[in-house]
């Protein structure tokens, strides 16, 4: 939050089976990526990391909390509000 100065992490964990290595350089690509941009509109990355767990791989990105929530959400929102005018 910007008022305490505080930042809200939440982290995002994708479970990779073994021998997905092609996903991992690709993840580990973008996330070089990520952590070079710097804008008001893109949610700051803060980490990427592996945790081994048995027989996959937790692939977890770790980044600022969007309070109001993902584009993918926002999305769907103004998809499901066009639908319900349309219908009126």
């Amino acid at each position: 939050e910007k008022e305490s100065g505080i930042e809200i992490y939440v982290e995002k964990i994708i479970n990779l089976k073994i021998g997905e290595d092609e996903m991992k350089k690709e993840a580990e690509l973008e996330a070089k990526v990520l952590k070079k941009l710097r804008h008001p509109n893109i949610i700051k990355f803060r980490d990427v990391k592996y945790h081994r767990k048995g027989e996959h791989t937790e692939l977890v990105i770790s980044m600022a909390y969007a309070e109001q929530g993902s584009l993918e959400s926002k999305i769907k929102e103004r998809i499901s509000l066009s639908s319900e005018l349309k219908q009126k």
